[in-house]
C-alpha cells in the first residue's frame, strides 16, 4: 500500500510540474441540474475542467477534476428556519478523474498516472471493460465507469497496436452504501490488475483480442460475505460496416469469464445508423453494469438520436432485461435546445421498473425521475 501511495504521489509531483513549466490547452463545462426524485427536489452545480500540457516533442501531461456541490432543496429550508431534521441530503467533492503523464514515441506510448481505459465497441456500455469499476454514487449519472491508477503501454506495429495494462490498487465499484460485512482486496503485487489488448484492422473492420486477470468489482456474496473474487477473462471484440448494407455499422464485443469454478460469457452484438430521419441503434447484450460473473441478464435495448433543427434534438434509450423468470424495463427521454454555440438546455426523464423482481432494475427504480439542465462550455 505504502509503494503504491509512494508511486503515485511522485506521478502527481511530476504531472505538477508539467503544468507549472508547460503551455496548458484549458477546456471545460459547467452543469445546473435540477431533478425531481424519490419525493425530493434536489439540485447540483458541476464542473468539469480538463488542462492538456506539452513539454517538448513527447510528452504530455493531463489533469481533468469534477466540482460537485448538491443538495435537495429541503436542505436551504432546514438551514434557514434552524432545523437540521428536516435536512435530507447534501454532498460536495472534488474528483480527479484523470491525472496522468504520457509519454509519446515513435511507436510507443506510454501512460502513468489517473487515466480512463477505452475497451468495447459500445456506445452504451462495454461489459468486456473489466478494468474499470462503476460509480453508482451519482444521482445525476449513475451508472458511469471510473478511471484506474496504473501504467499503460501502447506499441504501434503497422496498423496494428499491442496495449499492456498493470493496476496495482484494485478499486471496487462505488455504491452510496456498503454493508460492514465485505471483505477487502489488499494492495499487494500478486493482487494486481494486467490488462491486454490486441488490436489490427482486417478489411473494413477493426478487430481486437482482450484479456483481463484481477478481481470481480462487484461485491459477490460468499459464505454470508461480500467478496471481490478473483477473475479472468478472454475475448475480443470487432466493429465495422453492416454485411449487405454499409449505411449501418455492425459491432460486437465478448468474454469468456473464469470465476472459480464458475465460468460464464458476457457480451453484446449491435447494429446502428442512419435511417427514417433518426440515428438510431440496437443491440442485445448479456450482463449489465455493476453484475458479477454468476448473475447476468438478457437485455435488448433500443437507442437514438434525432435533430428537429439546428438548435434542437432529442434521444432515447429502451431497454428490456430478462433474468429467469424475472424480467423489467428501463426507459429515458431527453430534449435539448442549443440557442447559441456554448450553451445547452436539457430536459428528460428517466424511469425503471422490476416488472417481476430482477435486481438491477428493482434497484434502479430508486433513481426514477424528470430533470432539467443547463450546461456552458468553455
Amino acid at each position: 500500500m505504502i509503494g503504491v501511495k509512494k508511486t503515485f504521489l511522485f506521478l502527481t509531483l511530476t504531472v505538477l510540474s508539467v503544468v507549472a513549466f508547460g503551455a496548458p490547452q484549458l477546456s471545460g463545462k459547467a452543469d445546473y441540474i435540477m431533478r425531481y426524485t424519490n419525493g425530493e427536489l434536489i439540485q447540483e452545480i458541476r464542473n468539469l475542467n480538463s488542462s492538456t500540457i506539452s513539454v517538448g516533442d513527447n510528452f504530455v501531461g493531463k489533469i481533468s477534476f469534477s466540482l460537485y456541490e448538491s443538495n435537495a432543496i429541503a436542505d436551504n429550508f432546514a438551514k434557514y428556519v434552524h432545523a437540521p431534521i428536516l435536512s435530507q441530503s447534501s454532498m460536495a467533492k472534488l474528483v480527479f478523474n484523470e491525472f496522468y503523464l504520457q509519454y509519446e514515441g515513435k511507436n510507443v506510448e506510454i501512460t502513468a498516472g489517473k487515466y480512463y481505459t477505452g475497451w468495447g465497441t459500445s456506445p452504451l456500455a462495454n461489459p468486456i471493460d473489466l478494468l474499470s469499476p462503476y460509480d453508482f454514487t451519482n444521482a445525476f449519472d449513475s451508472p458511469t465507469k471510473l478511471s484506474v491508477e496504473g501504467v499503460k503501454g501502447v506499441g504501434y506495429f503497422g496498423n496494428s497496436q499491442v496495449e499492456l495494462n498493470v493496476v496495482p490498487e484494485f478499486s471496487p465499484d462505488l455504491h452510496r452504501t456498503v454493508p460492514a460485512t465485505f471483505e477487502n482486496v489488499m494492495p499487494k503485487p500478486e493482487n494486481m490488475q494486467l490488462g491486454a489488448r490486441y488490436q489490427t484492422n482486417f478489411g473494413d473492420y477493426s478487430i481486437s483480442i482482450d484479456a483481463y486477470h484481477g478481481f470481480v468489482h462487484a461485491y459477490v456474496p460468499m459464505g454470508g460475505i461480500l467478496k471481490h473474487p478473483p477473475l479472468t477473462g478472454i475475448g475480443g471484440e470487432f466493429s465495422g460496416p453492416l454485411p449487405f448494407d454499409q449505411n449501418y455499422g455492425f459491432y460486437g464485443e465478448g468474454m469468456y469469464l473464469f470465476c472459480g469454478n464458475t465460468s460464464n460469457t458476457t457480451g453484446l452484438i449491435g447494429v446502428n445508423g442512419f435511417g427514417g430521419d433518426y440515428n438510431w441503434g440496437m443491440e442485445c447484450s448479456k450482463g449489465l453494469p455493476g453484475q458479477s460473473p454468476f448473475d447476468l441478464e438478457d437485455v435488448l435495448t433500443l437507442y437514438g438520436t434525432k435533430n428537429f433543427t439546428s438548435e434542437i434534438s432529442s434521444k432515447a434509450v429502451l431497454s428490456f432485461g430478462k433474468d429467469g423468470d424475472s424480467y423489467g424495463a428501463f426507459t429515458s427521454a431527453e430534449m435539448d435546445f442549443q440557442p447559441v454555440q456554448n450553451l445547452n438546455l436539457s430536459v428528460g426523464l428517466s424511469f425503471a421498473k422490476g416488472l417481476k423482481g430482477t435486481d438491477y432494475f428493482k434497484t434502479s427504480e430508486k433513481m426514477n425521475s424528470l430533470y432539467a439542465k443547463g450546461t456552458v462550455y468553455f
